[in-house]
């Protein structure tokens, strides 16, 4: 099976350097044509979005935040939980979840 048409895929424009991230592709379907780097694991990734030079990523565990490039992540919000997607207008955070759209504070 291709594993490209697993993946999910995510762009991150940090600092002018635009990232591309992605995730589902097992070791055994198929290698990716690039090296990536773990950077937030255990974690089931379902929205990343950049503010400035924060990363948010909304996890089936609440959303993280890292503000050295995705090197360390720290817990913003473990009570957002089954996060849908997030987004940013400005310096807004918005989480959605099946229980509605919300805003950080």
């Amino acid at each position: 099976m291709n594993c490209f048409k697993k993946i999910k895929w995510w762009t991150v424009i940090i600092n002018g350097v635009l990232i591309l991230l992605f995730a589902g592709c097992k070791k055994d379907d198929a290698t990716p044509a690039l090296n990536w780097s773990p950077l937030l694991r255990n974690q089931e990734v379902v929205s990343i979005v950049a503010v400035n030079n924060n990363i948010f990523a909304g996890t089936n565990k609440g959303v993280f935040l890292s503000t050295n490039n995705g090197i360390s992540w720290i817990a913003q919000n473990v009570d957002l939980i089954a996060l849908t997607s997030l987004a940013a207008s400005g310096t807004n955070l918005y989480a959605s979840t099946p229980l509605g759209v919300f805003l950080s504070i």
